[in-house]
């Protein structure tokens, strides 16, 4: 071979080298290879990024990669690592297929959080990343992130003009079910960012969010999916099956005539086949559940995925004995009428819609045994008591009112102290400011209230609230079917400056989750008199109060509805608005019932008495 062919065989295989594409790599293999997690991101396991603490995030990167995905459907449980995988994603969307990102939370000072604290330090601390920020002042904001190939923006749900401002390839909403569900005019937050998609053909949208209702935006996208379950094979016989609740098993707390702790009842849990009924224990859990793979349940819409795991599936999930606990204690909670915990627990752990599916249709003498030995106007002291609230239901003509004594501790026991009619503010401030006496005879006052401040006396409402309801820890309050994220309530400050920013000390506004609390109040209804958590009201209450407290129903649609329309429910209103202050003021943190729950037999004794 002569010299001049030589080179040209050398020219030829530099060619050839230099144009050849780079060997086929996985999403999640990139991220082995380049991602670094430092301890600033919140990573439990800080160094280089490894998916063997994860391994269910692999195929969900591959179908991210996938260019016949369109729409990816995150419905997992609560920290299961779907906020890193996004960010993960982000990151390699800057190294292999650049485009303008969006990420959608539900505020934007979560957008900033998320921004300062993962997704820039994901980005300046990988070098095949960092390589593509630019040096001029004012290319790298907590909202804004500007790249020499790509725009990452971030936006609060809540702002119109930040959703609907540019085109966008990549799109990321980051707790859905916790936006508002309209802007208005506008429409939803979620249709008006995917819009934003519809200028790019490849675009895809990436929806992630921990579960609320069955009628919430996560739960609807991932019907729609083809709902892929992280399925484990049984170490003796093989057969794969998803971890769900009921195949966890746990003792009775009486066994052998022996009383279990919540401890020893958790440590002696596990999980049993359903094929062959083995039993697998803590000891082999992280070995179990690495080894799943994910299947589709569901035929689906072309181009969208769906996947969802509960923490009880996830290898970085809590332990089987912890969450077992934690059942455990929400368990007791729901019992005495408290379902707040048992619903986090449904929904952040297992990854499962929160369904409320009771009979609510009751007779007036359902309130009736609600009755017990004490008189209006006292308050029962058998019992620690850790407050009185006031609800205050607003008509035309005047206020109706019930004044409510709580015991605290997780049972929330409570006692009806006073109810009635005021034709006017004046006579609603002289009960806010009464003393009630006790039957040890300690002197108790109002710790709180809340007065509906919607119809047609809102100002007067207002201005009643910012003088002498401020005095007595009553706040104007309206209203709502559902919150974002199912939240129970939320505050917003009226009192506006010259500028229209929030006035320090400004009056608040509460939006109350009508639907949460009437369901609280409805199971709050169904704890026997006997029992811890029961809803008592003074002998002698009025037949017109127990008219008004069962006035409504939850429907086939979750909806509370009159049962007629002329049945009146300020009681019914008023007792929601009293449980709803209870709660905002957590009056259940205040006082624990363990102490005196020996004389509870001996003192509640329900009144089953008509008296009319």
């Amino acid at each position: 071979m002569t010299v001049s062919q030589e080179i040209h065989l050398a020219t030829d295989e530099a060619l050839a080298s230099a144009f050849r594409p780079p060997p086929e790599r996985k999403l999640w293999e990139w991220a082995e290879a380049n991602i670094v997690l430092t301890p600033k991101t919140g990573t439990f396991s800080p160094g280089p990024y490894r998916t063997r603490h994860t391994p269910h995030v692999r195929e969900v990167m591959e179908s991210f990669r996938d260019p016949d995905t369109r729409e990816l459907v995150l419905a997992f449980g609560a920290q299961t690592g779907k906020t890193l995988l996004e960010t993960i994603c982000c990151a390699w969307t800057i190294d292999n297929d650049p485009g303008n990102s969006l990420f959608v939370m539900p505020s934007e000072q979560m957008a900033k959080s998320f921004s300062k604290s993962r997704l820039q330090q994901v980005i300046t601390d990988c070098p095949v990343t960092n390589v593509h920020t630019l040096s001029g002042r004012g290319t790298f904001n907590l909202l804004e992130m500007e790249l020499d190939n790509c725009v990452i923006a971030l936006a609060g749900a809540g702002s119109a003009s930040n959703l609907a401002s540019r085109p966008i390839r990549y799109l990321y909403l980051d707790e859905l079910d916790k936006y508002p569900p309209s802007l208005g005019e506008e429409g939803s937050p979620e249709d008006l960012a995917i819009e934003r998609t519809k200028t790019f053909p490849n675009s895809k949208v990436v929806k992630s969010s921990t579960i609320t209702t069955e009628d919430a935006p996560i739960w609807s996208s991932y019907q729609q999916s083809d709902r892929r379950e992280w399925f484990c094979p049984c170490p003796k016989c093989g057969h794969k099956f998803v971890v769900k609740w009921g195949r966890m098993q746990f003792p009775k707390e009486e066994e052998n005539g022996k009383h279990l702790s919540d401890d020893e009842r958790a440590e002696r849990c596990y999980v049993s086949c359903p094929e062959c009924d083995h039993h697998i224990h803590e000891a082999n859990r992280r070995q179990f559940l690495a080894s799943g793979q994910w299947y589709p349940t569901a035929k689906a819409v072309p181009g969208i995925v769906g996947y969802r795991i509960s923490e009880v599936s996830s290898c970085i999930g809590r332990s089987w004995p912890k969450l077992v606990k934690l059942f455990l204690s929400a368990e007791r909670k729901a019992k005495a009428g408290n379902f707040e915990s048992l619903r986090t627990f449904i929904c952040s752990v297992l990854a499962e819609p929160w369904r409320m599916n009771t009979d609510t249709m009751r007779d007036k003498g359902v309130i009736e045994q609600c009755q017990i030995d004490y008189e209006r106007g006292i308050v029962p002291t058998y019992l620690p008591i850790a407050g009185l609230t006031m609800g205050i239901d607003t008509q035309d003509n005047g206020f109706y009112y019930v004044v409510r004594a709580w015991g605290g501790g997780e049972a929330m026991e409570s006692w009806g102290i006073d109810s009635g009619f005021c034709e006017s503010l004046a006579d609603v401030e002289r009960v806010a400011f009464s003393e009630f006496t006790g039957e040890n005879g300690q002197k108790f006052s109002i710790s709180g209230g809340f007065i509906d401040s919607q119809g047609h006396r809102t100002s007067e409402i207002y201005d009643w609230c910012r003088t002498s309801g401020r005095m007595v820890r009553i706040l104007p309050a309206k209203g709502e079917r559902n919150l974002p994220g199912g939240n129970p309530y939320t505050y917003s400050i009226i009192d506006k400056d010259g500028r229209g920013k929030n006035m320090i000390g400004g009056m608040q506004l509460c939006r109350i989750n009508t639907t949460f609390f009437k369901d609280w109040l409805d199971s709050k209804l169904r704890v026997p008199q006997e029992d811890p958590g029961a809803w008592h009201v003074f002998e002698g209450v009025t037949e017109d109060y127990c008219r008004q407290m069962v006035s409504e129903y939850r429907n086939e649609d979750g909806v509370w509805t009159p049962r007629s329309a002329r049945a009146a429910n300020h009681y019914w209103d008023c007792e929601v608005l009293s449980l709803a202050r209870a709660a905002s003021l957590q009056l259940n943190r205040h006082v624990t019932r363990q102490a005196k729950a020996p004389e509870l037999g001996a003192r509640v004794r329900p009144q089953r008495k008509k008296r009319w």
